[in-house]
Parts: structure tokens; C-alpha cells; sequence
């Protein structure tokens, strides 16, 4: 099989290979818009805000189950210790 390729048809086509000349289409040429000046950054900045506030209310709900010792059940002990042995601390 190697012995029916043509090495001329190769080296044509290596040869040609990297003077292709690339051309951008016309509608890309035409038109260079920013497209950064379109970005909201309020929507962003929103979600990150309400991501804290929701961060610190499952901190405050967390702290108050320690505390109040509905955590501390010999179920909640083995699945914690059954956590640590398979993830690590």
C-alpha cells in the first residue's frame, strides 16, 4: 500500500500547505465592534452580592444546630466518621 503513494503528490501538497492566504469574511471586516462595552456588570455584581448574604445565613442556621446539640447524634457521629475515612478532613 505505502508503495502506491506518490512522493511528488506529498511534497505539492506540503508545499502549498502554508501558502494558503487567509482572508476574514467581509462581514467580519466591515464590523469591529467591542463586544466588552456591551457586558452588564450590575447582573454580577447582584448575584455575587445575594450569593454572601446567602452564605451568611447558612453560616447563622449551621452555628445554631451546633449549638442547640441536634447535630450531636450517634447517627450523625458514624456518618461524619464514615466521611472522613472515605474523603479525608
Amino acid at each position: 500500500m505505502i508503495d502506491r503513494i506518490n512522493n511528488n503528490q506529498i511534497q505539492n501538497m506540503q508545499a502549498g500547505a502554508g501558502s494558503e492566504k487567509k482572508v476574514r469574511p467581509k462581514a467580519q471586516q466591515e464590523q469591529s465592534v467591542d463586544a466588552s462595552a456591551q457586558v452588564n456588570h450590575q447582573e454580577f455584581i447582584k448575584k455575587a452580592q445575594n450569593i454572601q448574604t446567602n452564605d451568611a445565613q447558612k453560616v447563622a442556621q449551621a452555628k445554631e444546630l451546633l449549638l442547640s446539640g441536634e447535630l450531636d447524634s450517634i447517627e450523625n457521629i458514624k456518618k461524619a466518621a464514615e466521611s472522613i475515612i472515605n474523603f479525608g478532613i
